[in-house]
């Protein structure tokens, strides 16, 4: 006979903070469709994050408060040593990014190598979006291209991508009407590319 020396409070809180997890990571998934690609995860093979757009950074700001606020109301006594560390990372990721995404010109929501990302400038010459969507393209990166689907999901993704460029295009015209621009040494660097 199995007798458990935890209370019924403690193992619901347990559970509660795994569920919390597995939203937290779906999330992460849901925003990073790349990333998520890159691990192995198929269900945003047909789409790109318009990380700069107006909407997608809000939405950031409003899912990264309300899992502070969720995780807030664990008690952080009743979790083990993992799911208590798993909480802090948590916790400093949710925080450092809403810390990012409340400067206006730097956030950190860029989905690619979780760096910040300049919403002004968001083309440059090195790690931008543009430079590693043709890579995807190539056949021999992360998007699978083995079956008529990926090809399918490869198209959407297209057709996301050229929404980022809109958007990129409108975001750096407002720098320009704000005088945030990349030095014409880099801009070059950013044509040839």
């Amino acid at each position: 006979m199995f007798i458990s020396c935890q209370s019924n409070d403690t193992v619901e809180t347990v559970s509660n903070i795994d569920v919390i997890f597995e939203e937290y990571d779906a999330f992460k998934k849901r925003i990073n469709p790349i990333e998520s690609t890159k691990g192995g995860y198929e269900l945003y093979n047909d789409r790109v994050a318009n990380y700069i757009s107006d909407e997608y950074i809000a939405d950031l700001k409003t899912e990264y408060a309300q899992f502070l606020k969720t995780i807030a109301t664990f008690d952080s006594t009743k979790l083990d040593e993992t799911q208590w560390l798993s909480m802090k990372v948590m916790e400093w990721d949710c925080k450092i990014k809403l810390e990012g995404l409340s400067n206006e010109l730097v956030s950190i929501s860029s989905p690619m190598y979780n760096l910040p990302n300049f919403e002004l400038t968001p083309i440059i010459q090195i790690q931008s979006l543009h430079l590693y969507f043709s890579q995807l393209a190539g056949g021999t990166s992360v998007h699978p291209f083995k079956t008529v689907k990926d090809y399918q999901d490869w198209v959407k993704r297209i057709d996301d991508y050229l929404i980022f460029l809109d958007t990129a295009k409108a975001k750096m015209r407002k720098g320009i009407d704000q005088g945030v621009v990349l030095p014409s040494a880099l801009i070059a660097k950013v044509i040839l590319n």
